[in-house]
């Protein structure tokens, strides 16, 4: 039998085999649903909206379980400002601080763009806006965000050695630091 769900009537959705999941409603009761292209490996993954971070995209391999909820306030179109040139200070490994605008791997220069990145397969595309430091590691770069969280994220150029480089202009001048001699960016 074919079931059509308002998400509105949702409290959870749970993983319950490779073809399955549990759905909790917000009355108490619960399905199980299957037999659809949406849960199984098919699935191309679930998105999370994340307005204090950006964009998180969840294999279906990775699913567990998704608790849903009312927003705790609606966003408007006073919200969005539209962005803002991406500027902070760019650390070098020798430690020279370079301030100024800020152009990240010499093609995201304002804070409504996203830095790209992957944790466990998981896709995190963070809106820079939200993005406080950037701290470069082995394999890939520690992102912490204004709200406090942290996620060590690889997998793409944003965060690793094919980095194009990061451009700081300050006071008429342009400063290019290849990923080799990046230490560490923080927006101010």
């Amino acid at each position: 039998m074919r079931r059509q769900i308002p998400f509105a009537e949702i409290a959870s959705i749970m993983r319950f085999d490779a073809e399955g999941v549990l759905v909790a409603l917000a009355d108490g009761s619960e399905i199980v649903l299957s037999g659809t292209p949406e849960l199984t490996e098919s699935n191309r993954g679930i998105v999370v909206y994340d307005p204090a971070l950006g964009v998180v995209v969840v294999p279906w391999h990775q699913f567990q379980e998704l608790s849903l909820h009312r927003s705790e306030a609606p966003a408007t179109y006073e919200h969005f400002g539209g962005g803002e040139a991406l500027t902070g200070t760019v650390v070098t490994m020798s430690g020279e601080a370079l301030s100024g605008l800020v152009r990240w791997d010499v093609d995201e220069e304002s804070t409504w763009e996203l830095l790209n990145g992957q944790l466990d397969g998981i896709q995190f595309h963070v809106e820079l806006s939200q993005v406080l430091a950037i701290r470069k590691f082995r394999y890939g770069a520690k992102v912490d965000l204004l709200d406090g969280r942290s996620f060590y994220l690889s997998g793409s150029n944003d965060v690793k050695w094919s980095n194009k480089g990061i451009e700081v202009r300050s006071d008429g001048s342009v400063y290019e630091v290849a990923w080799r001699d990046f230490e560490q960016f923080r927006r101010e």
